[in-house]
């Protein structure tokens, strides 16, 4: 089993410029497409992933 860090993002809005929250949390790779993107100290939470029980479907390419 495998653990992967999940967190809430701080992100700059293109349009507005102000800052903003992420409704749900997210992996850091999930979060790289987020403009300024950073970390909400105090919000990682660790979440058990089986490996090879799902498919990965998230965009970009895998990570290794």
């Amino acid at each position: 089993m495998k653990q992967v860090e999940y967190w809430y993002w701080r992100y700059r809005s293109p349009d507005s410029r102000r800052k903003s929250k992420t409704l749900l949390p997210m992996t850091e790779r999930e979060a790289a497409h987020l403009p300024e993107a950073e970390r909400i100290p105090g919000t990682m939470f660790l979440r058990d992933v089986e490996e090879g029980d799902f498919e990965d479907t998230s965009p970009g390419e895998p990570i290794a």
